[in-house]
């Protein structure tokens, strides 16, 4: 499992599931906020459950220089399906 943080444009996420797909063929973009979460995960194992919670304390939006707002910040969790035998 790669976890990666601070990935805002979808298009870059498109193309890491492009470039990783022979090697991790699932993954989850998280959506949050005008801009994104930034978080995305990469497995090599099916991902069959996430979740995303947004913090309540993240900027202004009349403070742009405070990007928080704009991202949606939090903390995101997936639950990843391992066959046994297979760690």
């Amino acid at each position: 499992v790669v976890a990666l943080q601070e990935v805002w444009i979808k298009s870059d996420y498109d193309r890491l599931r492009q470039e990783l797909s022979a090697s991790f063929p699932f993954s989850h973009y998280y959506r949050s906020g005008i801009i994104g979460s930034g978080l995305v995960v990469f497995s090599r194992h099916p991902i069959s459950r996430v979740a995303f919670h947004r913090y309540a304390l993240g900027g202004s939006p009349g403070r742009i220089w405070h990007g928080d707002w704009y991202a949606g910040k939090g903390i995101a969790l997936a639950q990843v399906e391992v066959s046994p035998g297979c760690i």
